[in-house]
């Protein structure tokens, strides 16, 4: 089994975490149709930043222009706080729904999940619990189905089955145990 996983508001980080200012930017800016643009010191400091639209994209501390520290990074459903560094994600952090449910509590490395984190469903539901690697699944983990039933615990490799692991049906009967490769059922 192939696993995708679309990190919508990871991908913001590196569309918007290098934004230049003037570094006597230490109060409100606006864009030339009124909307205000900045509030605070965006080149070293804490301030906010928004879109042309009035849409906030992100609050916390600056260094050089660039999220540096904690800070909340808002995307169209949701948002993420965390630690940045030089504009990306580091560290902890918290992913939520629009709705302000969680989507992901874990681990991350330059915008991307890596390390052990938590996905979750919009409803709450555990989706996978494990190691992450350039935001695939990787390592040791465990795969639910939707109604919160064991789909996989074991081993993954860029997001596939792949070493030992158990794979269940949806009613939670164990399917297969063994070796898996590239999300291929071997042997036991």
């Amino acid at each position: 089994m192939n696993v995708k996983i679309i990190l919508v508001g990871f991908i913001l980080i590196s569309i918007v975490g290098y934004i230049y200012f003037d570094e006597n930017e230490h109060s409100d800016t606006y864009y030339d149709n009124g909307v205000l643009k900045s509030t605070g010191n965006l080149h070293n400091g804490y301030g906010k930043f928004y879109s042309e639209t009035g849409f906030l994209i992100y609050e916390g501390y600056w260094n050089n222009s660039k999220f540096q520290g904690q800070g909340i990074l808002y995307y169209d459903d949701g948002y993420v706080n965390g630690t940045f560094d030089q504009g990306l994600l580091y560290g902890y952090a918290e992913s939520y729904y629009g709705d302000g449910s969680k989507m992901y509590f874990g681990e991350s490395i330059a915008g991307k999940y890596s390390g052990y984190g938590e996905l979750y469903a919009r409803n709450g539901q555990l989706i996978y619990q494990g190691y992450w690697n350039d935001s695939k699944f990787q390592g040791k983990g465990k795969l639910y189905y939707s109604n919160g039933n064991l789909l996989y615990d074991g081993y993954f490799k860029s997001a596939k089955y792949d070493g030992k692991g158990s794979l269940y049906f949806e009613n939670g009967s164990l399917k297969y145990s063994g070796e898996f490769v590239e999300g291929i059922y071997v042997y036991s």
